[in-house]
């Protein structure tokens, strides 16, 4: 159930990154990406769902 939770939040972060009309990207202390908007990604002409994808299940070593 904690985890139905987490994903809910989650889900309702990024629905309102999206709906900010200029970039929003947040990177942990080594640099990896761990949330990035629409406009963020239309910028860099990167697909959105494939580097969403990267920056929740990259980890720092």
């Amino acid at each position: 159930m904690a985890s139905d939770i987490k994903l809910d939040k989650q889900e309702l972060l990024q629905a309102l990154l999206d709906t900010v009309p200029g970039f929003v990207w947040i990177a942990d202390a080594t640099g990896c990406l761990r949330l990035i908007n629409r406009e963020w990604c239309n910028f860099t002409g990167l697909n959105c769902t494939c580097a969403r994808r990267r920056a929740k299940t990259r980890s720092p070593d």
